[in-house]
């Protein structure tokens, strides 16, 4: 197996897809490996779809799944849901786990929070505690890279743009309709990002 320098954390969400685009630009396919963790949200089957697309698209090879299935978010209308406890950490905590295994030398983190300078701390914070865990159990802790996660979510359309990503790949809805709601927060946010950067949406009807 060819040596995997890479393991992507892909959700199947755009922040995902534009991420691997930027990674794919600069390393072989055969580098990257692809990790995705199955939640109990409503949006579960789009996203682990769109994951599989990206992984396609990019010629990702190398993929796997992680299932955090147990853990239950409270639903809200509109597909909202609280946070599921200790998602985060979690994830990051089993990225690391698999990236060792891998013999990885960074593992990608593809978060961004629309330069909210409270959720980048909080975010940043459990990256340093995280490590800190796993240097109890281990001698090597990989890096983690969080490229997208100073970008507004204007900067992070441009992004995609100048990269010339396919943004139906991406699916954004909380929701698990043949098409995105155009009403949750996520399809919101997503209507706004676009058009403060002044790109059409393909994946918006």
């Amino acid at each position: 197996m060819p040596k995997i320098t890479n393991l992507v954390l892909n959700s199947g969400g755009l922040r995902s897809l534009i991420a691997l685009a930027s990674l794919a630009s600069e390393v072989s396919s055969d580098a990257i490996a692809l990790m995705h963790f199955l939640l109990p949200t409503p949006n579960a089957a789009k996203r682990k779809d769109h994951f599989e697309q990206q992984a396609r698209y990019f010629k990702i090879e190398h993929v796997i799944e992680v299932n955090l299935a147990y853990l239950q978010p409270d639903a809200k209308p509109h597909g909202e849901q609280t946070p599921i406890s200790l998602a985060r950490p979690q994830m990051l905590l089993a990225a690391l786990a698999q990236g060792v295994q891998w013999e990885a030398q960074r593992i990608t983190v593809p978060v961004q929070f629309d330069a909210d300078p409270d959720q980048q701390a909080r975010y940043l914070e459990q990256i340093i505690l995280t490590q800190q865990i796993a240097e109890l159990e281990q001698d090597t802790v990989i890096q983690i890279f969080s490229p997208l996660v100073d970008l507004t979510d204007e900067q992070l359309i441009e992004m995609g743009s100048q990269l010339h990503v396919p943004w139906e790949l991406g699916w954004s809805c909380n929701l698990h309709g043949e098409k995105p709601c155009q009403t949750c927060l996520e399809c919101v946010r997503r209507r706004g990002a676009f058009a403060a950067a002044g790109v059409v949406d393909h994946d918006a009807t």
